[in-house]
Order: structure tokens, then C-alpha cells, then sequence
């Protein structure tokens, strides 16, 4: 049940996802995080790409992958452990 919402001119999967990443822009301008990206394309076994919907950059040069998820489908839940095992943890928001 996914709306697809505006923010900011740029057209998001979900009021959730929108929200989120209005949330990572307050965070960055009052510089509790060094940056984000979006939409960050990741590479696992066997040539299946995952998509996150944000990575979060610390100040200290760590990162977070998060992903802003409101059902886990199978697809989903069989990529995080790809990525589990290429030692990437998601972070649901």
C-alpha cells in the first residue's frame, strides 16, 4: 500500500521513505551525520543487485545502510542475508 510521495521535487516509493529522507536532511544540516546517499546500488553473489534507500555516513567514517520498509517481501528478505553474508547489515527505518 506504498504511495508514492513528492519531497522537495525529487519523487519518493513511499510516505515513509519521504519522511525518512526529510529526516536525514535535518540530521545533516544540524551535522549529527557527515552525509547520506540515496537509492545506493550494491553488487552481491551471483550478479543480484540491492538497491538501499539510504546510506548514512557517520562522522567518525562509518556508514549505515538503511532501508525504510514497511513489508519485508521474500525478495527483500533473501538479499539482506546476501548482504548479511557479505558482511553488510541493514537497518530497517
Amino acid at each position: 500500500n506504498a504511495k508514492p510521495t513528492m519531497l522537495d521535487g525529487k519523487k519518493y516509493a513511499s510516505k515513509h521513505e519521504a519522511e525518512r529522507a526529510a529526516q536525514l536532511k535535518v540530521l545533516w544540516q544540524a551535522h549529527e551525520i557527515a552525509g547520506f546517499a540515496e537509492q545506493v546500488e550494491f553488487l552481491l553473489p551471483g550478479g543480484i543487485q540491492y538497491r538501499a534507500d539510504f546510506v548514512l555516513l557517520h562522522k567518525d567514517g562509518t556508514f549505515t545502510i538503511e532501508d525504510a520498509k514497511g513489508v519485508q517481501t521474500k525478495e527483500y528478505r533473501m538479499k539482506k542475508r546476501l548482504m548479511a553474508e557479505s558482511g553488510f547489515e541493514i537497518k530497517e527505518v
